[in-house]
Parts: structure tokens; C-alpha cells; sequence
């Protein structure tokens, strides 16, 4: 059995006080957890340590990427707060504009309830005429009657 550790570390100042686990703590978990295999399981020879260069290539190749990793999130994230902020900035638009035509439209609501006023009133003053000539035309009509 092979144990790997692997520290993320997104700031690098951080990451040189992670420390490699001792090689005596790897080579003892390695011998106990071949004493406890079973003795018909073949066994996988592991591949030998590489030389000291090769890990600080990788560590300095772990640092690089997650020093990329760590720019490209705070890229993300200066692009989701981008669009959040153009997302809030749409929706004020939206919420002033929708108050904006509910205002107009109950301007335009109370101007036709004003002009139905106006028109019931004329309607009945021109009601009120019709009778009143019906009146007149009828009195007219007897007293031209009356005269012959």
C-alpha cells in the first residue's frame, strides 16, 4: 500500500509551512500493510523514490498550478461578481420601469374614469334637452291645435 498526501494550498506563503509527512512514517505503513495482505495476492513492487530534484520540480510544478488555479478563480469570481452586479443593476432598471408604467397607467386610469364622469354628466344634460324639447315641441303643437 502506497500513501500519497496532497496539500492545496491556494496562498503560497502557506504553502511552504505544509510539511512532507517523515519517509519513516511512509515506509512503516508500507511494511504493516504488507504484513496484513493476504500471502496469495501478488505483490506490486513500488516504484522507487525519485531523486530529491524531481520532488522539488513537482512541488515548484504543484505550486505554479495552483498558483494558476488560484488566479483563475479570482478571475471567476471577479466575473460572477461583474455579472451579479450587472444582474442588480438590471433588475433596479426592471423595478423602476415597472413603477414607472403602473404610475402612467393609473394617470391614464384616472383620466378615463374623469372623461366616463364628463360623459355621464353630458349624457344626462342632453337627456334633460330632449325632454325638455319633446316638452316644448308638444305645447307648441297643442296651441297650434287650439288655434285652428
Amino acid at each position: 500500500m502506497v500513501r500519497v498526501e496532497v496539500h492545496v494550498v491556494a496562498d503560497p506563503v502557506q504553502e511552504a509551512q505544509v510539511q512532507e509527512p517523515p519517509a519513516e512514517a511512509l515506509t512503516h505503513e508500507a511494511s504493516t500493510a504488507e504484513e496484513a495482505a493476504p500471502a496469495a495476492a501478488p505483490e506490486v513492487a513500488a516504484p522507487a523514490p525519485e531523486p530529491a530534484v524531481h520532488e522539488h520540480l513537482l512541488t515548484e510544478s504543484e505550486r505554479r498550478q495552483i498558483e494558476r488555479r488560484t488566479r483563475e478563480l479570482r478571475n471567476l469570481e471577479d466575473q460572477l461578481r461583474a455579472r451579479t452586479d450587472e444582474i442588480s443593476r438590471e433588475q433596479e432598471r426592471v423595478e423602476r420601469r415597472s413603477a414607472e408604467l403602473e404610475a402612467a397607467f393609473a394617470v391614464r386610469e384616472d383620466r378615463i374614469e374623469q372623461r366616463e364622469a364628463e360623459l355621464a354628466d353630458l349624457q344626462e344634460r342632453l337627456e334633460r334637452k330632449e325632454r325638455e324639447l319633446v316638452s316644448y315641441v308638444a305645447q307648441i303643437q297643442s296651441r297650434l291645435a287650439s288655434s285652428y
